[in-house]
């Protein structure tokens, strides 16, 4: 099993430099539907290597929905790199009420960022 994940993650950081809609489109579905959160956060992080609705739509999924810590985080992380209003006023609903203070504080770093940046 262990093993399987393993691949599984391997196989996302991969999907990660091709700049390919069914890249895309296999890591938004490993980010909502693998049953490992480890590979759920790689595809997390992938995704924000990605431009367009599709992979911020999914992230933002991935904030709301993910039960796991790491995800919400890894997700948080990546939508910081995309930037955007939707994304903007998403980080900063999760500041004030995503239930862990490690993803409230990545969702304030990602701000702060983006703010010093000029991104937004």
């Amino acid at each position: 099993h262990q093993k399987s994940i393993s691949v599984r993650r391997r196989a996302a950081m991969t999907l990660r430099r091709i700049r390919r809609d069914e890249a895309r489109n296999a890591l938004i579905k490993a980010c909502h539907d693998d049953t490992s959160f480890n590979v759920r956060l790689t595809a997390a992080a992938a995704l924000g290597e990605f431009e367009g609705d599709e992979a911020r739509d999914a992230l933002l999924k991935a904030l709301s929905d993910d039960e796991h810590v790491f995800v919400r985080r890894s997700a948080t992380e990546a939508l910081g790199r995309l930037g955007g209003d939707k994304v903007k006023a998403a980080l900063k609903k999760t500041t004030e009420k995503d239930s862990n203070d490690l993803v409230k504080a990545a969702a304030r770093a990602a701000l702060e960022q983006k703010k010093k940046n000029w991104y937004w």
